[in-house]
């Protein structure tokens, strides 16, 4: 029994009912379980005598088979004395009880551990749970109200309507894809392995290297590029993929875009990009002191717009790149996880506060709120329709006005999505699902 009375199963340290410790102290003041017979600390006998432990039986105890026998146990309230520990006053009560085997004390410590994880998973729950509710409270629905240099979404483009089952391809996470027509996709993992799509299923895993494959860009069906986290490209002619093309050894190419298969460009986490002219990637070439470029999209060889860590765009005109043009004017440090260019009159991207932004060919917007949870990716196949994705599972729309509120597509996290029109989507989501959309 507990010390208020209440049955309690042998071994364990809490009362199931009150909470209360199941515990008592030697004539020494070190706590053990009730019904002990001597100290596990010291040795001491449980009984008021204070008669030490023979030498050498606490081992046999704990080596013997639990044994039946009688005792008289303390189960009244405790009584304070200042000066000693805190004891129980005695009231006979006869009772069984077994001898402690080792096994025993293990499940003991085990019990103990297990209540410390789950309080502190408690406390984090109840964090969660507050969090939650206050990104509720400051984020209600979303209005056209203007604040500040920034609006919020208004909630009138189209919600994506999803065509089938999500379709699980991989055991490793899906980091990208690209999808250039609606008969036509292909995605890459982290195990460095990619997939294409034919319009009806996907294909199996095929292997392109250990290392893991971080971003994919089509052209079309008979062309894509890929890059992985070791600086080496791949590229695919419709039927297989070539072999690594170091283009920068050791380095994290961290996005890519290919408007055609005669033209592509991939830029790295230091500053600098590189080029592709349908047969081999040029050597690093920077756009100047900037910080590093999070994000790049072309529309075609003469028009590509970039964003970097600073809060800075810039465009290429198939030349020369412009200065860098500031437009976080509401979150300047934000980073810009994604940028999309359908066409040189228009562009739009997202940020990790969940503000996205829009380009007219000369000027970019201001901030608009969309997103509680951090966007990871946009893709806009014209200036009348954009959607995104967040780290929650969302996703969004955009009219060529307005974007809508949040659309759960699943609880776990979307790393990419890739539009081929207006009526034709695909998500990818980091636990290993895609997502087809219209």
């Amino acid at each position: 029994m507990c010390p208020n009375s209440h049955e309690v199963r042998p071994g364990t340290i809490f009362c199931g009912i009150c909470g209360s410790s199941i515990l008592e102290t030697c004539p020494d003041g070190h706590p053990n379980p009730l019904e002990s017979q001597f100290c596990e600390t010291c040795g001491t006998s449980m009984e008021t005598s204070g008669e030490l432990m023979p030498p050498g039986s606490g081992t046999a105890l704990l080596s013997e088979q639990p044994q039946i026998e009688s005792t008289t146990v303390s189960t009244d309230s405790p009584t304070v004395n200042e000066s000693a520990p805190l004891v129980f006053e005695k009231k006979v009560v006869h009772v069984e009880k077994s001898v402690r085997s080792e096994r025993d004390v293990e499940l003991i410590t085990k019990s103990r551990m297990r209540r410390r994880s789950l309080l502190v998973g408690a406390g984090a729950l109840a964090i969660l749970v507050i969090s939650v509710a206050l990104i509720l409270v400051l984020h209600r629905s979303p209005t056209t109200t203007a604040t500040g240099n920034s609006t919020t979404a208004s909630g009138a483009a189209v919600k994506l309507t999803t065509l089938s089952a999500p379709q699980s391809i991989t055991r490793y996470g899906l980091a990208s894809i690209s999808c250039p027509s609606a008969s036509f996709c292909a995605a890459v993992d982290d195990g460095g392995n990619a997939y294409t799509f034919n319009g009806t299923s996907w294909s199996n895993a095929q292997s392109l290297t250990t290392n893991s494959l971080a971003l994919i860009s089509c052209a079309s069906s008979s062309f894509c590029a890929a890059v992985d986290d070791g600086g080496n490209a791949y590229t695919f002619n419709g039927t297989s993929w070539s072999g690594p093309q170091p283009i920068a050894p050791g380095g994290l190419l961290d996005s890519i875009s290919c408007p055609s298969a005669i033209f592509c460009i991939t830029a790295d986490v230091v500053g600098n990009y590189y080029t592709f002219n349908g047969t081999s990637w040029s050597t690093p070439q920077s756009i100047g002191p900037t910080n590093h470029l999070s994000s790049i999209s072309c529309a075609s060889a003469s028009f590509c717009a970039a964003v970097d860590t600073g809060g800075n765009a810039y465009t290429f005109n198939g030349t020369l790149w412009s200065a860098p043009q500031p437009f976080a004017t509401t979150a300047t440090t934000s980073l810009v996880n994604s940028i999309s260019c359908p066409s040189a009159s228009f562009c739009a991207m997202v940020d990790n506060a969940g503000f996205a932004y829009t380009f007219n060919g000369t000027s970019w917007s201001n901030a608009q709120f969309i997103a509680a949870k951090r966007p990871t990716s946009i893709s806009c196949p014209s200036a009348s329709f954009c959607a995104a994705v967040d780290l929650a599972g969302n996703a969004y729309t955009f009219n060529g006005t307005s974007w809508s509120n949040a659309q759960s597509l699943t609880t776990n996290s979307l790393y990419s999505i890739s539009c081929a029109s207006s009526s034709f989507c695909a998500a990818a989501e980091y636990a290993n699902k895609i997502f087809m959309l219209k």
